[in-house]
């Protein structure tokens, strides 16, 4: 079995009350709770939250779902500029299962079946994992130096080296490593491709439209 955790705040500094905000017919962090809870393979999801108003909205709402726990952030770690790092491993002191999912609630759209596709990877082959977007197209350095082609030969980008964005969406990785290395990626982490629209994260009012255009659709 699994732990997924997520950290969570009332207050956002560039989409002002995101995870109250309705996308779709429910508020944000809904989707990605309401994702966790149908894989089979998670025992428990731990929610590490900053703010008593969405700390009781949560609670309330889920208030019969007995894999869902709550704690509120300890005061050494309020702060927009604490690194989820130390969030996590305050968490997961608490976990009950040593293999460890983490994820954000900024991830709407990313799905339940991605999910139990990346843990039945992390478990076949042993390795940490975390989710990329993949980049075929011809980027350039801030010096507009080519980085995975050459301008004098234009090839299909289809040809082209494929580059690994890290999306933030998914993270997974045995509990004790993680403290030793305070680390959510690992010399030897393996990549999880993701679609363009599972791995949409909304850090911006940008980002937020185009969630909710795509939310309707759903």
């Amino acid at each position: 079995m699994v732990t997924a955790v997520i950290g969570m705040k009332q207050e956002s500094q560039r989409v002002k009350n995101k995870n109250f905000r309705i996308l779709g017919e429910k508020p944000l962090f809904a989707w990605i709770i309401d994702t966790l809870l149908e894989v089979k393979d998670i025992g428990e999801v731990l929610l590490n939250i900053q703010g008593k108003k969405l700390i009781d909205l949560i609670s309330t709402a889920y208030s019969g779902e007995t894999r869902l726990k709550v704690f509120e952030r300890e005061e050494f770690l309020v702060g927009h500029e604490v690194p989820m790092t130390k969030i996590i491993s305050n968490t997961i002191s608490n976990a009950k299962y040593e293999t460890i999912l983490n994820t954000h609630s900024t991830n709407p759209f990313l799905s339940s079946g991605s999910i139990s596709n990346a843990l039945e990877n992390f478990k076949y082959n042993k390795f940490p994992i975390f989710s990329v977007n993949v980049l075929q197209s011809r980027l350039y350095d801030k010096n507009i130096k080519p980085i995975n082609h050459n301008p004098k030969e234009l090839l299909q980008t289809q040809d082209l080296d494929k580059i690994y964005e890290e999306n933030s969406c998914l993270y997974i990785f045995n509990k004790d490593e993680f403290l030793d290395k305070k680390s959510r990626i690992f010399e030897n982490s393996i990549v999880f491709p993701l679609n363009k629209i599972e791995s949409i994260d909304i850090d911006t009012n940008e980002d937020w439209q185009l969630a909710e255009m795509i939310a309707k659709s759903f």
